[in-house]
């Protein structure tokens, strides 16, 4: 049933992309709710069904109530979204979509256990130990539920408290357990007692007679994997225990069987990676090399459809010689993570190790040599137009077409007009305008289409800093042939103009709106390419340059326009509640600094104290002074490390929150804080001499 729900939701995204893709908005959000109700937590659905929102004009993003009609789809929905933010850090936004899952559900046990989680890592145990104990009164069949109530006991100190607990409920029920799931915690509630590792396996054996030999040390490998793991020392027993069990599993044991030896593979495996990880932590990168060497000899092991692994440790290997200076070593490592899987990522890195080796030669006249490593990077990232241009270069001499085809041939293309579009491309991307023009005058004669000719023109006209004619160029190659690359180009003509400090303020805002307008075309046609970050950073742009401008309503509408992408955004969050201040918008202002203050993945963040200042400014102009001063004292606590104009401006608000909540000794000394900082505030001058009344009125009349 979930292969088919998944081939269902997959179908309508596809759907979807189509009607957005035809500027059919209406249709796209219809076929993105009907992926979302296909499949609730499939976040992607979710994703495009925003972004559907925003191309039809929205400035909310949509409800999941809108969009799911039941309350079970909804509560996925809202799991699926904090589980999302929680691995992402983001702990406050993780909270606020738990909250929304429990209005609907207060009872369901996924929800009280993500909600006990999310509580040890934010400090809460009382909490965390309430909420799994309900999770596992609603769903007492469920071993994690009881992993997560254990982990709990174990976060607060009660050991002991936690394996009789563990042992009192699970021991009578592990003759009907055949996954092993209940065993395992089983076993290590016995670990965790100090328990001998020969009395453990007697007891785990009477525990669980149904269980073969091989599956039962399984089960005892898992729970000292899991002792291991969840313990900040090094218990380098416990990582002996597995690596013994694991060999005895794979060469000793007959009765055990081919899928049991992969998973003691893998566990051996994983058990490898956390010691390279905690190597990395502790910033010992030669053992993390010779550890990431050890986990690569363990994942040849795996089958040839889990290549993928043993490449990542290649790559990861290489990255670590890269950070102690050995660059061959790196290349080599690299290279092993290629032959294993090629189309693995280390691909890139490689690439660019060649590409820089080819540069420094070609730089120091040593021809050969660097065609060799330019031709190696050029294999290996074909994609990269920036290395095919050097290769063009280093070929020789002015454009000649035995260079053009000798590029061709090393990309695997058939169409010449496409390789002349990339080395165009690549040329003015390292600033070679004449022989880019070179290139295009040279792709004149070869009868190319007219949108082609047309792009490879205006990347001539690029490179030679003719933005007028580049952009009339490339307008003429989207009327052909139109895709998103060539309206981000048209975007990125676009913004390098409106990013020129010589030209007029308004004419700067035009040429980024047209750049806006050009970056939601190419998302339109690939919604998952590399516009969406471009989309934020234009809309953050223009409401910048309009507060700039004084016009606070126009700052506001690019601000909450792009708010129903990112609602969580602190840096939208905080020119959102800037324009909306300025509009004396107090209500609105609070909460577009209550959401950004939820995608802050750490409190040291600048934008932390910035939307706090903006939190206390609204709460002291909505008449509730109380909230502001807390708001206000945060954000000038060390741990927001507010920098000199955040503090001089939080203190300053923090002497006027205390009056209005009737503070005056605690007023009087934030007036003392911002005198010591006044120097750092812009509006220094003129904010001294309110100061200095309200200090005069709290002080008394001798």
């Amino acid at each position: 049933m979930a292969d088919e729900q998944g081939r269902a939701a997959e179908g309508l995204l596809r759907q979807g992309d189509g009607h957005l893709a035809r500027a059919e908005h209406r249709a796209a959000a219809r076929a993105y709710a009907e992926a979302l109700q296909v499949a609730p937590d499939r976040l992607e659905a979710w994703d495009r069904a925003v972004l559907a929102a925003y191309m039809q004009g929205e400035t909310r993003q949509p409800e999941p109530q809108a969009l799911l009609a039941s309350e079970g789809a909804q509560v996925r929905l809202y799991r699926a979204l904090a589980e999302r933010a929680r691995s992402g850090g983001l702990r406050e936004a993780a909270r606020a979509w738990l909250t929304e899952a429990e209005r609907l559900a207060p009872d369901d046990a996924s929800v009280l256990a993500a909600r006990a989680r999310l509580a040890v890592g934010d400090g809460a145990l009382d909490q965390a130990l309430a909420a799994s104990q309900r999770a596992l009164a609603a769903a007492p069949g469920v071993p994690d539920l009881h992993r997560v109530l254990f982990e709990v006991r174990l976060a607060r100190g009660d050991v002991e408290a936690g394996c009789q607990e563990v042992l009192a409920r699970l021991r009578p029920t592990l003759a009907r357990d055949e996954s092993g799931d209940a065993a395992a915690l089983v076993a290590e509630a016995y670990i965790r007692q100090g328990l001998a590792p020969e009395e453990v396996r007697r007891r785990l054996a009477s525990d669980t007679p149904h269980l073969r030999t091989a599956a039962r040390k399984l089960v005892l490998a898992r729970a000292y994997q899991r002792h291991y793991l969840s313990n900040p020392n090094w218990y380098r027993d416990a990582f002996d225990r597995v690596r013994g069990l694991v060999e005895e599993v794979r060469r000793r044991d007959s009765d055990a069987l081919g899928a049991e030896r992969l998973v003691a593979v893998r566990l051996l495996l994983e058990a490898r990676r956390a010691r390279l990880a905690r190597f990395v932590e502790r910033g010992d990168l030669e053992a993390a090399v010779a550890e990431a060497g050890q986990a690569t000899l363990v994942a040849s092991r795996l089958p040839p459809a889990e290549r993928g692994l043993p490449a990542d440790l290649h790559a990861e290997r290489g990255r670590l010689l890269t950070l102690l200076g050995r660059p061959q070593d790196a290349m080599r490592a690299f290279e092993a993570a290629v032959r294993v899987q090629p189309g693995h990522r280390a691909r890139l890195e490689l690439a660019r190790l060649e590409a820089g080796t080819g540069v420094t030669l070609l730089s120091a006249g040593q021809r050969q040599p660097a065609l060799l490593h330019l031709r190696r990077a050029a294999v290996l990232h074909p994609e990269d137009d920036g290395i095919l241009a050097r290769l063009y270069q280093a070929q020789g001499t002015g454009a000649t077409m035995q260079a053009v085809l000798a590029c061709a041939r090393l990309v695997r293309e058939r169409e010449i007009g496409t390789v002349f579009a990339r080395l165009t491309h690549g040329l003015s991307q390292v600033r070679r305008p004449a022989e880019a023009a070179a290139l295009v005058s040279l792709a004149g004669s070869l009868r190319l289409p007219p949108g082609r000719l047309a792009a490879l023109r205006a990347e001539a006209a690029r490179a030679a800093g003719r933005t007028s004619e580049a952009r009339r160029l490339l307008l003429q190659a989207l009327e052909h042939a139109p895709s998103s690359a060539l309206w981000l180009r048209l975007a990125a003509v676009d913004a390098a103009a409106g990013r020129d400090g010589k030209a007029p303020a308004a004419k700067r805002r035009r040429h980024l709106v047209d750049a806006l307008e050009a970056t939601r075309h190419a998302l339109a046609l690939e919604p998952d390419g590399p516009a969406l970050a471009q989309l934020v950073r234009l809309h953050t742009e223009l409401a910048e340059a309009h507060l700039a401008a004084g016009d606070a309503a126009r700052a506001e509408h690019f601000a909450a326009a792009v708010a129903v992408l990112v609602p969580r955004d602190p840096s939208v969050a905080v020119l959102l509640a800037e324009a909306r201040l300025a509009r004396a918008r107090w209500s609105e202002a609070r909460d577009a600094c209550l959401a950004g203050l939820t995608g802050l993945a750490r409190q040291t963040d600048p934008r932390h104290a910035s939307l706090r200042l903006r939190l206390g400014r609204a709460l002291r102009k909505l008449n509730r002074p109380v909230e502001a001063v807390e708001a206000l004292a945060v954000g000038t606590s060390a741990a927001a490390s507010p920098a000199p104009r955040q503090a001089a401006e939080l203190w300053y608000e923090l002497a006027f929150a205390h009056a209005a909540a009737a503070q005056p000794a605690e007023s009087l000394s934030a007036a003392r804080q911002y005198a010591h900082l006044a120097p750092h505030d812009p509006r220094g001058k003129a904010r001294a001499s309110e100061v200095q009344q309200l200090v005069a009125s709290l002080t008394p009349t001798p």
